[in-house]
């Protein structure tokens, strides 16, 4: 018994001398460890143990030590063994990095066999509870926090009164040691990829949209997003995102406090991620900095914090301080330095910041202008938001006015008096000594001069400006009243007037009265071009379109996203005209600038992969565009949800891809799927909601399954002519099978006559080489065929099949509809022969891997099924 009370004893001194040399080092003083091992002898060599631990971790984290460390002591150590060590779940791997409030490690969770970072608070910061208490709410705050650019917590533990919490281990550096890199450069200017060091640049695989050349064993390009934009744009993009994560946690209702480059990590793909929330303050909760506390890193916090009677801070001070982080990263220099923290902070609150383009004449005015309103000394002047503030930098990266206005020289001088009043009192004094008065007079006859001159000269340019805004609202109301004229029936001879007449009528008004107004005519005609697309009315859309191109790539650079959405609007326009080449070359354009310089799931994006895979379609390209619509597919649906419009749109066009078996079950989903979608959200008469009618029909009349829905094909037609008008090329499809199914009603007559107006329409608004004015031929071809007009049936067929081969190759479905139903119709009037002699001729010219190869194999085999069936007869 004696034997354990003398131990129970000697453990109670053992921990009654760590505490008192924690809460010693805790409080500043750092005593000699050899020192104190030796005034607690009677503790023994457990103590030296103990403290060895203690200032393994504790070692540096509030700088150098009072006293230096024996060179021996801490070699009893096992480093090696400390970091293997466990923490719960958790298994230290190594030291990531150090600050005020805690050790990070890389560390293993066991449970889940996955890396993680380990914050640890150290053991002599345990003995403070503030100290506990803040580096607790740094967890709880930062986990409530979810967004890709805020660190994401894992959970929070505590393991023998050591306490600590997982987070996600980011593959990235901190922006403060990138910034010393760059600091060791010669001169600006400097490349998006100087962001990131060799080791962190992570390659990208190309994916080039459309292949003309796909040549095995070919080297696809690689690069990475940083390489392919200028340094100062990257840093507008690395500081938006950053912004859009703290107004993330604002809306939560958390400041962080502490936003400086040491605390963003730049990702291996370029974007950032912030950290270290241990400053951060929930709105509704005390602060647990003490009154005259500093929080904060010197250079960074924002006026209010430095004043010396400290008051609340709000999200603003945020604001603030990213505005310092921006200045430091476009001038490689921080807006105030000093030998000591009183000293940055004395200048934060009394000077205005040297202007960035005096430290890096490349920076444009406008960012200059955005990034001195984020460090406004007085909140109320500063962006209310971090999302104003990501806000104004998208309308600079865009070439759009920023909101924010630059400061004059006469508003910052007032500002530094106001700051100063003795010092500039002072000066004033001593100008007017060594001046004397006889300059007064005269400087005020001077200025009342130029207040003259300067009111007369507002005056003048305020009453051009009245009379030219007066000059457009003029040509505005002319040009709408002369458009709108057409409506009257005493003008157009009729009661009604159509969408498109009144289109080309302004069309011809605006040349007459925009004409001194070219940036307002060139908006209208980009306006009026897919307008007229959107009606079908291609040849008109064109030579807009052109003109709009033209014009944007001449004034915009080629990755604004007006240029890339021109280059988007033409090649969608020569698609639907049939001339692929021409489409491919803008749409491959338009995706290329889109992929450097928009975001992945930007909506314009998605519009030009879904032109890509329409153009892989055809070209007969099927798996292609299949694999790209799965792909739009699932990046809408995560951002759209599955019943989106837009959602609907790619599923209605994707579904064209599976009509024939074995995909065809999967084909008639998607269909019907879109159909009742767009039924349900967009009405019965929509446009989109008749295209997927119009689907359907197509469908049912490929597997020969007219009598489902006998009355859907004249349904589909009739509304199409009254929604879309009788000459739409989308009416012309409804028309076209409508004609399908008459045929196969026996009512010939009627079904003839749908067939001639649908060719004759076609001919007029999309030409006669169209491959929708071929298909209709080869389909009414057939029809004649079928009625045993044979002559009639082979000129139409000769006609198809040569626009075919001449314009659209052998890579067209048209082409493969084309000679296959010829090849059939030989077949049926017993020329087996010369049907099979037609088929091998074509079969000779193409190659194995294009689906028209399928397609002949397959007419052949019909070919001699029928020749086996007439012989069966005879």
């Amino acid at each position: 018994m004696n034997e354990m009370d003398g131990s129970a004893s000697r453990d109670e001194l053992l921990k009654q001398a760590v505490d008192a040399f924690c809460e010693a080092w805790a409080d500043g003083l750092h005593p000699d460890p050899e020192e104190f091992c030796r005034e607690h002898a009677e503790c023994g060599p457990e103590l030296r143990e103990r403290l060895e631990r203690f200032l393994f971790v504790a070692k540096g984290l509030r700088g150098a030590t009072a006293s230096p460390l024996p060179e021996d002591f801490g070699q009893g150590l096992d480093q090696a063994a400390e970091l293997g060590r466990e923490l719960g779940d958790f298994r230290l791997i190594r030291e990531i990095g150090r600050g005020g409030m805690g050790v990070v490690f890389e560390a293993e969770q066991i449970s889940l066999a996955r890396r993680v970072a380990l914050k640890v608070l150290p053991s002599h910061l345990t003995l403070r509870p503030e100290s506990v208490e803040r580096f607790k709410r740094e967890a709880s705050t930062a986990s409530r926090l979810r967004h890709p650019g805020i660190v994401e917590i894992y959970s929070v533990g505590d393991e023998n009164g050591t306490h600590f919490f997982a987070m996600e281990m980011v593959d990235g550096i901190p922006l403060n040691r990138i910034i010393e890199e760059l600091k060791g450069e010669v001169s600006f200017p400097l490349t998006g990829d100087r962001l990131t060091d060799s080791h962190l640049e992570a390659p990208l695989q190309d994916r080039l949209p459309i292949e003309k050349n796909d040549q095995a064993g070919s080297s696809a390009k690689r690069g990475t997003v940083l390489k392919k934009i200028t340094y100062i744009e990257a840093v507008c993009r690395l500081v938006s995102q950053v912004a859009e994560a703290l107004d993330h946690a604002h809306n939560a209702g958390v400041i962080h406090r502490d936003v400086k480059p040491s605390n963003i990590l730049l990702r291996v793909d370029g974007s950032p991620v912030l950290t270290d929330f241990g400053l951060a303050r929930e709105e509704g909760l005390p602060s647990l900095t003490m009154t005259g506390e500093f929080a904060g890193t010197p250079h960074y916090v924002s006026p209010e914090q430095a004043m010396p009677r400290r008051k609340d801070v709000d999200h603003r001070t945020d604001v603030y301080s990213l505005g310092v982080t921006l200045y430091e990263l476009l001038t490689l220099k921080r807006p105030f330095d000093g030998k000591s923290s009183q000293e940055i902070l004395g200048k934060i609150l009394a000077k205005e910041p040297p202007l960035l383009r005096s430290l890096n004449p490349l920076i444009p005015r406008d960012l200059e202008t955005v990034c001195l309103a984020a460090m406004e000394k007085n909140p109320d002047r500063r962006y209310q938001t971090a999302h104003e503030m990501a806000e104004d930098i998208t309308r600079f990266l865009n070439f759009e006015p920023v909101r924010a206005r630059p400061t004059g020289i006469l508003t910052r001088t007032l500002r530094v008096v106001r700051r100063n009043p003795a010092s500039s009192a002072f000066v004033a004094l001593l100008c007017l000594v060594l001046f004397g008065g006889p300059l007064v007079f005269g400087i005020q006859q001077q200025i009342a001069k130029d207040r003259i001159n300067k009111a007369l000269l507002l005056s003048r340019k305020a009453e051009e400006r009245a009379r030219s805004l007066d000059n457009v609202k003029t040509q505005l109301f002319m040009l709408i009243f002369n458009t709108l004229r057409t409506s009257d029936p005493a003008e157009s001879g009729s009661r009604f007037i159509l969408v498109s007449d009144l289109f080309r009528e302004m069309l011809i008004h605006m040349d007459t009265y925009l004409s001194e107004q070219p940036e307002l005519l060139i908006e209208f005609k980009d306006l009026l071009g897919p307008a007229f697309t959107s009606l079908g009315l291609y040849s008109e859309a064109e030579p807009l379109l052109k003109e709009v191109n033209e014009h944007f790539h001449k004034q915009l650079d080629g990755k604004h996203p007006r240029a890339i959405k021109s280059d988007f609007a033409l090649g969608h326009l020569y698609r639907l005209q049939g001339k692929l080449d021409e489409a491919e070359e803008f749409i491959g354009h338009a995706w290329d600038m889109s992929r450097r310089h928009l975001e992945k799931d930007d909506a314009l994006t998605l519009d030009i992969l879904i032109e890509v895979a329409e153009l892989h379609r055809a070209r007969g390209e099927i798996e292609k565009a299949k694999s790209i619509f799965k792909e739009i597919l699932a990046a809408q649906e995560k951002k759209l949800g599955l019943d989106h419009p837009d959602v609907l749109e790619t599923i209605s066009k994707q579904s064209k891809l599976y009509r024939n078996p074995p995909d065809s079950e999967y084909g008639e989903r998607l269909i019907k799927r879109a159909y009742e979608g767009r039924k349900r959200i967009l009405g019965k008469d929509h446009p989109d909601t008749l295209s997927s009618m119009r689907d359907m029909t197509v469908f049912y009349a490929q597997h020969n399954r007219c009598a489902e829905v006998e009355s859907l094909y004249q349904e589909s037609y009739d509304s199409h002519c009254h929604v879309l008008g009788p000459t739409h090329p989308d009416t012309l499809k409804a028309e076209l099978f409508l004609a399908f199914y008459l045929m196969s009603c026996e009512r010939f007559a009627e079904a003839e006559a749908h067939y001639e107006e649908v060719i004759k329409q076609r001919r007029i608004h999309l030409g006669p080489e169209h491959p929708s004015t071929t298909m209709a031929i080869t389909l009414y071809a057939s029809f004649l065929s079928d009625l045993g007009r044979i002559d009639e049936a082979e000129e139409k067929f000769r006609q198809a099949e040569e626009t075919c081969i001449t314009r659209h190759g052998y890579g067209c479905q048209t082409t493969a509809v084309t000679l296959s139903r010829k090849a059939r119709s030989l077949a049926n009037h017993g020329r087996f022969d010369e049907a099979e002699s037609f088929v091998r001729g074509h079969l000779d010219k193409v190659t194995a891997d294009l689906p028209i190869h399928v397609e002949l194999e397959k007419s052949l085999v019909d070919i001699a099924k029928k020749r086996a069936e007439l012989k069966d007869q005879e």
